[in-house]
């Protein structure tokens, strides 16, 4: 749901193939893949826009799908770096469910692996991972709670 990168970078530099990764959120490649048009290859910068502290990706990408929609902050847009199919939207959005998916042109219940950026599996994502595996990565929203700086606490607490 947010920009962070490093997800898709280490996918990159993997050559994954038959990736869905649901989505980045980054105004700017959004719209860079729009610009583009169906088709074209696209030089994209993707991810830390919103998060200071996510490191972007360059990629070169093509531009598989682009949502149609009158109002420029519903854009999602889907790209192919490689064997991955990325989902780039204008503003943060979940995919818990499997219309999220289609109506961009994608089936996650036929790729190798699906990356959805949620924090934990929706219902309909669910039944179709085989494993199911939860990445805990830093940034604004950090479920890895160890790792929480604690700037405001006067005594010791459990865990930190």
């Amino acid at each position: 749901m947010g920009d962070r990168a490093e997800v898709l970078a280490a996918l990159i530099a993997r050559n994954a193939q038959g990736v869905v990764f649901a989505g980045i959120a980054d105004r700017a490649a959004t719209e860079a893949a729009y610009a583009a048009g169906v088709g074209a290859k696209v030089a994209l910068r993707i991810g830390g826009s919103l998060d200071p502290s996510s490191v972007p990706v360059t990629a070169e990408a093509e531009v598989v799908f682009l949502l149609e929609t009158r109002e420029e902050r519903l854009r999602e847009a889907v790209v192919r770096i490689g064997g991955i199919d990325l989902v780039l939207t204008v503003r943060r959005r979940p995919f818990h469910n499997i219309p999220d998916f289609t109506r961009l042109g994608l089936d996650p219940r036929t790729a190798k692996i699906v990356v959805v950026k949620s924090g934990y599996l929706s219902p309909d994502p669910g039944p179709i991972a085989n494993p199911s595996l939860m990445a805990l990565s830093p940034g604004v929203v950090d479920q890895f709670v160890e790792r929480l700086v604690r700037n405001h606490k006067s005594v010791a607490q459990y865990p930190f």
